[in-house]
């Protein structure tokens, strides 16, 4: 009865764990090119097509106030592809505000993928539009949390903002290394694991495979230690969905939701904080060192927003 019991909790808990699961990313096509390794020592900000040259940072970075250049038309096209590498050829080309238009297009009309996200991070960051290319960076991180490549100019637009690169520790790197998806997929399948050896045990018990049921119970405590850091890392990837960026040129905290109250702190474009909760065209956020105030709601973008979690 009781191994029943246990077969019961290990499914209602697989069940829970499916339906808390974000929903599916949205990635680029299987074909789609990668973004080109970057140099550890120096990060590049190189095109996320193979064939393209690396565009090498210029000695002078843009900074967060730094004016954008008008954007121009994209010429139209049909297909996924021959939006990607006319945005591409923008970047190329050094129209840079162009090529961020043309990203945000296939953005917009093919869904989100690492490597559109990266180079809009790209082009972001060489019109001069730190924030922005932070919250592309951080995107792409979202949908692809080992890249290198991503963390290398997100670190990057950090420094050239005058912001901490802080990666949350061993535990934010262990978290770091899959994203809800995977989290959630092994913490099922470690309670299928743990529900297989219970049960395994239960119909051994009483013959004489003593070295078998040694072998189980050791199965057995690591498939529970496997389902305990699986769950917590997908609790705190889910969390990451109020993480956001700052993208006011001059962001303030006020200390309530409307213009004209007083001013609580001042921010750094590019900064992220977390939402805590929304109120009347107003978002309520924390910043990293604690301090709480309330900013207008276009002032700030969620990073997870992206891929609709």
């Amino acid at each position: 009865m009781r191994v029943v019991q246990v077969v019961q909790l290990c499914l209602t808990a697989t069940v829970a764990l499916a339906l808390a699961e974000a929903p599916r990313l949205a990635f680029a096509r299987a074909d789609a090119p990668r973004p080109a390794v970057a140099d550890a020592s120096q990060p590049t900000l190189a095109l996320a097509d193979a064939s393209q040259p690396a565009a090498a940072l210029s000695d002078a970075s843009p900074t967060a106030g730094s004016p954008a250049e008008e954007p121009s038309a994209l010429p139209p096209t049909t297909t996924a592809a021959q939006r990607f590498e006319a945005a591409n050829a923008a970047f190329a080309a050094g129209r840079y505000a162009e090529a961020r238009e043309g990203f945000e297009q296939v953005l917009r009309e093919d869904g989100a993928s690492p490597s559109v996200l990266f180079n809009l991070g790209n082009a972001s960051f060489r019109a001069g539009r730190i924030a922005d290319a932070i919250l592309a960076y951080e995107r792409a991180l979202l949908l692809a949390p080992r890249d290198q490549d991503v963390r290398a100019n997100l670190r990057q637009a950090r420094n050239a903002a005058e912001l901490p690169n802080d990666d949350g520790g061993a535990w934010g790197r262990l978290v770091g290394l899959a994203t809800i998806d995977g989290w959630a997929w092994l913490a099922s399948g470690g309670l299928w694991l743990l529900c297989g050896a219970l049960i395994a045990l239960r119909l051994l018990r009483g013959t004489t495979g003593v070295a078998a049921r040694r072998a189980l119970r050791g199965i057995v405590a690591c498939a529970a230690a496997l389902v305990v850091v699986a769950s917590a890392a997908c609790a705190t990837r889910l969390r990451d969905r109020d993480r956001a960026v700052v993208l006011a040129t001059d962001p303030v905290l006020r200390v309530a939701p409307y213009e004209s109250a007083t001013a609580a702190a001042e921010l750094v474009p590019g900064d992220v904080v977390r939402i805590e909760r929304m109120h009347d065209g107003f978002a309520l956020v924390r910043t990293r060192d604690g301090k709480t105030g309330w900013m207008a709601d276009g002032a700030v973008a969620r990073i997870a927003s992206i891929v609709g979690l």
